[in-house]
């Protein structure tokens, strides 16, 4: 019958390729100034199909399941767009706590801040996990459906945690200043008592030198 009669269902595919996909991508072009090249396959697939629905000669069958093999591709694409987001997301709080290794976060804001931070970097793990497990699980009902479930709601947390950092940056600084001021008051009063225990050993001797070090490490100076 020709390609005609399954021309809505490859116009539906674009309006989910318009409304669903492209969204996704344009985050992932935002995030990453380019296209990952597993996202380009699937899409350079899925045009190769559509395509081949047009060709002289081809069956209803043909047709019929070159439009699954594209929706199939679509979806890949999309799912792509949303792992790679979240290995994004997650990179991003890596390098971060990477970079607050020295930091107590538990000062900033009192410990509100790091209470939260928890709560949403625990809530985005068990996402990815439950996702990761899903994934390979198709004994379970739309299982591909239930994991791209829980990869967007790992993305959608991982957003809120990141936004919850940008937002706090400046408290977290005040703790890092806070940590450096008493390594550098901790610094001083070492030099300070390497001075004392010079003068003390010049002046009264190795018995009074000792006496001096112990009272030092119990007020915390040394």
């Amino acid at each position: 019958m020709g390609v005609e009669q399954y021309n809505q269902k490859i116009i539906d595919l674009y309006h989910i390729y318009s409304k669903e996909f492209k969204p996704w991508l344009a985050t992932v072009e935002t995030k990453y100034q380019e296209f990952p090249a597993e996202i380009l396959n699937e899409l350079r697939a899925f045009t190769d199909h559509i395509s081949r629905c047009y060709a002289d000669g081809i069956s209803d069958e043909g047709i019929e399941r070159n439009i699954e093999r594209a929706e199939n591709h679509l979806s890949r694409a999309t799912f792509d767009c949303v792992k790679t987001l979240v290995l994004a997301y997650f990179d991003d709080v890596a390098n971060f706590e990477d970079t607050t290794k020295d930091v107590d976060l538990s000062l900033v804001q009192n410990g509100v801040f790091y209470v939260k931070y928890r709560q949403l970097k625990q809530k985005a793990e068990e996402n990815v996990r439950r996702g990761k497990e899903v994934e390979k699980d198709d004994t379970i009902e739309d299982y591909r459906d239930v994991s791209f479930e829980h990869f967007q709601n790992a993305f959608n947390t991982y957003k809120l945690l990141g936004e919850h950092i940008n937002k706090n940056l400046v408290h977290v600084d005040w703790a890092r200043r806070k940590k450096n001021k008493k390594k550098a008051m901790l610094f001083f009063a070492w030099i300070g008592s390497a001075i004392i225990s010079g003068i003390i050993s010049v002046i009264f001797g190795p018995q009074v030198i000792e006496l001096s070090k112990k009272l030092l490490e119990w007020i915390g100076i040394i």
